[in-house]
């Protein structure tokens, strides 16, 4: 039992370890500047020098927090540049609010104008995915319509045994009937999403 707990305890540490955010190496060598720089460029808040002082506070190493703040206000400079904050925006990734207030206007608008094209794209995605499956699911219940009429037609079947197929045969018309209702209204949907993501696309050119 001591033993297990001995390697219970040892697996926990390499987990911990390999969650963090740096190396032991690299705690002791970090140009803290360069690391505050790619930090702003990606958009992290202030609060994510955490992640790095818990990670090196294992080795006796504690951040420059004055290298480090000069340098992510440089990444931040190029994080907050419009061209940035649209293709954030397309990508559906997330904005923390960390741009400076001279920079948040155009940051913000440029992300929006992103935002709204990434949310009109998986709209025409999830609408196309919902297509496929009622597609195929037509697909599926027009063979088992196929299969119960050829039976009804061809089997040699008890009179119960063919009102049971008379009933399915029935039942998977009224079915089959319904989805192609069903489709007809989604292809009409999906077109007048398509036309609206051409439209967004032709009239909101990015000049960032």
């Amino acid at each position: 039992m001591h033993l297990l707990k001995i390697l219970a305890l040892a697996l926990l540490t390499t987990a911990l370890f390999s969650c963090a955010s740096l190396s032991e190496e690299e705690c002791l060598h970090m140009n803290w500047a360069a690391l505050g720089y790619e930090d702003g460029a990606a958009g992290h808040t202030g609060q994510h020098i955490g992640k790095h002082r818990e990670a090196c506070a294992r080795y006796g190493v504690s951040p420059n927090l004055q290298a480090y703040n000069r340098g992510r206000e440089d990444g931040l400079k190029d994080y907050c540049r419009p061209a940035n904050a649209y293709a954030v925006g397309v990508r559906g990734g997330e904005y923390k609010g960390v741009c400076p207030s001279e920079l948040a206007e155009g940051f913000n608008q440029a992300f929006e104008d992103g935002r709204h094209l990434f949310r009109l794209e998986e709209t025409v995605k999830q609408t196309n995915a919902e297509l496929l499956s009622m597609e195929n699911h037509l697909e599926k219940l027009d063979r088992e319509s196929a299969e119960a009429e050829s039976e009804l037609v061809n089997g040699d079947n008890t009179p119960e045994e063919r009102q049971v197929l008379v009933d399915t045969t029935r039942e998977l018309a009224e079915e089959i009937g319904h989805l192609h209702q069903q489709i007809r209204n989604l292809q009409v949907r999906l077109g007048r999403e398509e036309y609206e993501l051409a439209l967004y696309r032709n009239t909101h050119v990015p000049n960032y």
